[in-house]
């Protein structure tokens, strides 16, 4: 489990092709002391196993299911990384429970500065949007963030300047595909309430929360 607080903007050394994936040879100094065998760090928001640390590298093994659903499989050597290992007992929840686990893709459509702001627009999955709510959590790339707006398959996040200083966000470019997760209490509820497509149906009441969980 994570927070969605970025300990660490690392850099990616090597690409080495395995059996159905590839090997991630990932520059984090910051990161390598805290790490152990096995154990679980997210890298642009995909919980990945350690398994080599070589200081100050570590390696991971990301799998053909976990290239195909995530933006690691387009990585190349120099990529800069997200980076946060995975949350101890007792550690500050600074940002929201985020799992490591990314549901989709989006698509980064802007970066307009706003006064010290920079406002993010990404373009969601039509299967994601209806977990975006405005002023509700979105794990982007690994980083928490807070939706400001939404605009039918879209979203618009505000940037402060750390966050964009101390994550890959520094640079981003239209067109660039980020991971999403979607806030799993969201999801949990969604699953809970039939999966009511966005739109569709009577609004979610505290009636019907009620009957659901009595």
């Amino acid at each position: 489990m994570f927070t969605g607080i970025i300990t660490e903007v690392g850099r990616l050394r090597e690409v080495r092709p395995i059996h159905d994936g590839v090997d991630l040879i990932v520059d984090a100094p910051g990161t390598v002391a805290r790490l152990s065998l096995g154990a679980s760090v997210a890298l642009n928001g995909v919980c990945q196993t350690v398994v080599e640390i070589t200081p100050p590298a570590f390696r991971v093994q990301a799998v053909g299911a976990t290239l195909q659903r995530t933006t690691l499989g387009r990585l190349k050597p120099g990529d800069s990384l997200n980076i946060e290992p995975s949350l101890r007992a007792g550690d500050e929840l600074g940002g929201h429970l985020v799992m490591g686990h990314v549901d989709g893709v989006g698509t980064l459509q802007a970066m307009a500065p706003r006064g010290d702001a920079v406002f993010m627009t990404i373009a969601l999955p039509a299967d994601l949007i209806r977990f975006a709510a405005s002023r509700g959590s979105l794990c982007v790339d690994g980083t928490s963030l807070t939706v400001a707006e939404t605009e039918a398959d879209r979203v618009i996040i505000s940037l402060i300047p750390h966050t964009v200083r101390n994550t890959i966000a520094r640079g981003y470019r239209p067109g660039q595909p980020v991971n999403i997760e979607v806030d799993i209490i969201a999801r949990y509820l969604d699953r809970l309430l039939g999966g009511r497509p966005a739109g569709k149906g009577p609004a979610v009441t505290l009636e019907m929360l009620k009957e659901k969980f009595s």
